[in-house]
């Protein structure tokens, strides 16, 4: 009975040591897995930053674009705008007028586009 309950014993110390050993190395590689995320969540957070300062930028251009045209737009008419300068400087400045104006039809049709979609 004593050398029945001695290896009875053995075999459940062998099989509990395993296991703790499993667990262990299991353990380590949670670490280590751990540590690598960490460090990428790190990586994308800044990343994320950049691209949040970097579009925070292009945004404040854009506004002062959209102001610009609009402080223009009621100033001058951009369709009666060839009257009042040069031919040649008019020549000049005409690709940067299309631009404008095609900029102003996209916004509309951007600013249509949201109040339908808020509509639904």
């Amino acid at each position: 009975m004593k050398l029945a309950l001695i290896i009875f014993l053995v075999v459940l110390v062998i099989v509990l040591g395993f296991n703790v050993f499993s667990l262990q190395k299991e353990l380590l590689i949670t670490r280590i897995n751990f540590v690598f995320y960490e460090k990428r969540n790190d990586d994308l957070q800044r990343e994320l930053m950049r691209v949040n300062e970097a579009c925070a930028g292009k945004e404040r251009f854009l506004n002062e674009i959209k102001q610009s045209i609009t402080e223009l737009e009621s100033k001058v008419e951009l369709k009666t705008l060839e009257r009042y300068i040069p031919k040649k400087t008019w020549d000049e400045i005409k690709p940067i007028v299309d631009r404008l104006q095609a900029f102003c039809k996209e916004r509309e049709r951007n600013k249509s586009s949201e109040e339908h979609e808020e509509n639904f």
